[in-house]
Order: structure tokens, then C-alpha cells, then sequence
């Protein structure tokens, strides 16, 4: 009987020998090194913290928030609620949900910490719940219906929900969602989700799900598929400056891009890690690698596990988020030349990412309860702290709808939504 992943699994011998070192009968001779306090840069901010109501949960749940360090992380069942977040053009932020009974998704006014809640119904009188959110030129917000996988456009002027159903038998809209805000302004797409499989592996007969990103013309509700070259997962989706859509495989360690136009697609490979990494790889390394059906939450050591990406609305990059390799790599939307950079700390685990008006790469470190800025002029990080603990950080995006631009983040083990704001030179006279 398989005790747990496939990648548990396979690692089990090592796991227990490690656990035993670190948590056996003789104590381990740890020496804690704990991050320097922030200066300078990563000082010069004004870090906000909402707290958004969960009306199912008990009362005691708002006790254990992540606010008392000397009480650790929250369990992760406290959060979960604030996945992605969008601004509205009034600068209200709209958080998908994929967690509570009451809401699909929700406004929050950060000028009142007011949180309004809104509910798309699902066939069997639930709640839809929803994971990626995005704002369309119009003023829209369009979010991932994951009751029936259709994509869901919520208009803030009547506060009513349209949904867009897509044909039977196309791959659903189940995780990030992007808009094109230039070319093709207005269209929608999102990375795939198919849980029923397409067909067998003639081979192995084992099943076969066809993702890749699905194309909303939201004009006349026509759906296009764009299926990955190979791969077997998709999750993080962007629209560059020129319309194309680039989406990734966490588990396949690769991303694909969509010419909107022609419907051609090309894919950019990444390699497995190597000894560069500082780790001692091994042949059953190797070969598990390719053997196992592992995706980025059970990858092996030598995954990077793509997994958000971000354009930059300026130049011809766009950016993706090595989860499992704490690194980020700019891939060149021309030549598609890949360059990484590794981030300050091991176990980052960089989940997302989003670029600025002016370059900056902003990224959301999953395990680390900071956000990090990568000027590539500079290739300088700096990393800002978070209030909390236990953040656990799903997303990014720029609000700039006040001056100079914040950056917001919902902060999914918490259940909280964060606002950074920078102080100007005036502000520290």
C-alpha cells in the first residue's frame, strides 16, 4: 500500500533518516540564524493588514491570526479564503474564494476595511467557489466558476454576475486567470484544469488529461482551446504587451506560449536542476524525475516547477516563478533566451509575480512571509517583511489607482489581505 505521493514514496528511506537526526532520541545541535531587522529600503514602507470575515467559522478562529509570533503559524485551515486578488477602478480590492460557504467572491474597500461578500449559485443550490480574479480594461472583474469550470465576469456598477459557458468536452477554466489589456483588449484567458481523462497511454495505460489555456472572446462568448505541446498540468497564465498568451506546467517544468493571432504555440523547456543548486544528485534522482507523475507540490528534487508568471507591460519579457528552484527566470518573448536569477534565500518557494510600470518584478515567497522586489537594471533583490506569520501568499498585483503605486497581496493562511504602501522622501522628513 503507498503510504502517501509518489514522490513520499519514493524518498521515504531518506525522509525517515533525516527525520531522525533532526527529531530522534539524540538532540540536534542547531544553530539559529534568524534574518537581519529590515533597513533601508525594505524599511520605507507602510504595511496594512485587513482581516476578512469567515462567518462559518467558529470564534475562536480569529484568535490565532499570525499576529503573536511567539504563537507560530495559524493551521491552514484558518485561512485559505483570499486566493488572488484584483483592483477595481475605484481601487476597491476583489479577492476570489475558494474556501467559505458565503461568498464566490468579495470587496474590500481598504479606505474602510468594509468587506462585502457576493454568491454565484451553483445547480445544487451551493456556492461557486473561485481561485484566479483579474480586471478587464471595462472595469470588470472575471474570476474561474470551479463548481462547472466556465469563466465568470462580476460587473461592480450592478453588482450582478454573467456567466460564459464554455463548449462540453473542452478542458475547464479551474485555476489563474489574465486578461489582454492592448492587442486583443478584453480577452480573457485562463490556465486549464481537465479531470477526466482524455483518453489511455497506450504504453503505460495510465490516463492522459489534455490541459493548456483556454481564450474568452468575451464579445461572443466563443472559447479557444490552446492545448500544451507536451506536459501535464497548467496553472500560471500572462498576456504579453504583443497578445500572446504564456501559460506553465508546474509539473512538467515548462512553458508554453499561444499566438493569438495564427494559433501557433512553441514551448520553453526548463532543465532540471543540477549540482549547480549545492544539492549531491544521484542516478534514482534522475530517474525519478522522469518517472514520476509528480506536479509542483510533490516534485522531486530536481524540478523548478514553473508556476505564476508575469509580463511586463513595457518590454518584451515576461517572468515566471521557479517554485521549486528559488529562482525567478525572465524568458525573452522574441527569442525565448531564459535567464535566472536566484533569490537571496533557499526555500523562498516563489509562488507568483507580477511586474511594474517600471520594470520591477515583484514576487510573492510562499514560504517566507515576505514579498521581494527584483530591480533588473540593478539584479538587486529587496525583501519586505510581513506583519504576520504564516502568510502563505498566493498572489500579487500592482494597485495603481493611488500614488506612488501599492502593492497588494492576499495572504491565504491568514485569511487577511495585506497593502504595502512607500514612503516618500517627504515623509521621512
Amino acid at each position: 500500500m503507498q503510504s502517501g505521493t509518489a514522490t513520499i514514496e519514493a524518498y521515504k528511506d531518506e525522509i525517515v533518516r533525516f527525520l531522525t537526526k533532526v527529531r530522534g532520541p539524540v538532540p540536534a545541535n542547531y544553530e539559529l540564524k534568524p534574518l537581519p531587522r529590515p533597513t533601508g529600503e525594505a524599511a520605507q514602507v507602510v504595511i496594512t493588514e485587513f482581516d476578512l470575515p469567515r462567518p462559518e467559522a467558529p470564534p475562536e478562529y480569529y484568535i490565532h491570526n499570525g499576529g503573536d509570533w511567539m504563537e507560530g503559524t495559524p493551521s491552514r485551515w484558518q485561512g485559505r479564503a483570499a486566493h488572488d486578488a484584483a483592483i477595481g477602478p475605484d481601487g476597491s480590492i476583489f479577492l476570489s474564494d475558494e474556501t467559505t460557504l458565503d461568498a464566490s467572491i468579495s470587496k474590500l474597500d481598504p479606505r474602510t476595511g468594509k468587506v462585502t461578500s457576493y454568491k454565484f449559485p451553483t445547480r445544487n443550490g451551493g456556492v461557486a467557489s473561485t481561485h484566479g480574479i483579474a480586471t478587464d480594461p471595462e472595469g470588470n472583474i472575471w474570476a474561474n466558476n470551479q463548481a462547472d469550470s466556465h469563466l465568470l465576469m462580476f460587473d461592480p456598477k450592478t453588482e450582478q454576475f454573467t456567466e460564459f459557458v464554455r463548449p462540453e468536452g473542452m478542458p475547464g477554466a479551474r485555476n489563474t486567470v489574465a486578461i489582454d489589456q492592448k492587442i486583443h483588449k478584453g480577452a480573457i484567458w485562463s490556465a486549464t484544469f481537465q479531470d477526466k481523462a482524455v483518453k489511455l497511454d497506450p504504453v503505460t495505460g495510465k490516463s492522459i488529461f489534455q490541459n493548456g489555456a483556454l481564450k474568452l472572446d468575451p464579445k461572443t462568448g466563443k472559447y479557444s482551446f490552446y492545448p500544451l505541446i507536451a506536459g501535464k498540468d497548467t496553472y500560471g497564465v500572462t498576456v504579453d504587451r504583443e497578445g500572446h498568451a504564456w501559460y506553465s506546467s508546474p509539473g512538467s517544468d515548462r512553458v508554453d506560449v499561444a499566438d493569438a493571432e495564427s494559433g501557433e504555440t512553441a514551448e520553453i523547456v526548463f532543465e532540471p536542476t543540477g549540482p549547480e543548486s549545492g544539492m549531491a544528485i544521484t542516478e534514482a534522482d534522475n530517474e525519478n524525475y522522469v518517472k514520476l507523475n509528480s506536479l509542483q507540490n510533490s516534485a522531486t528534487p530536481l524540478h523548478n516547477c514553473p508556476r505564476r508568471i508575469g509580463a511586463d507591460p513595457n518590454a518584451d519579457v515576461v517572468w515566471v516563478a521557479l517554485y521549486c528552484a528559488d529562482k525567478i527566470a525572465k524568458i525573452d518573448t522574441h527569442t525565448h533566451q531564459v535567464t535566472q536569477y536566484a533569490l537571496p534565500h533557499k526555500y523562498s518557494y516563489p509562488y507568483g509575480l507580477v511586474v511594474d510600470n517600471e520594470h520591477n518584478v515583484w514576487i510573492n515567497l510562499n514560504n517566507t512571509d515576505m514579498i521581494a522586489k527584483f530591480n533588473p537594471t540593478t539584479e538587486k533583490f529587496t525583501e519586505y517583511q510581513m506583519p504576520s506569520r504564516g502568510t502563505v501568499m498566493r498572489h500579487v498585483v500592482v494597485d495603481y489607482t493611488v500614488s506612488p503605486p501599492a502593492i497588494v497581496a492576499s495572504e491565504t493562511g491568514l485569511n487577511k489581505v495585506a497593502r504595502i504602501q512607500f514612503r516618500k522622501p517627504s515623509d521621512m522628513e
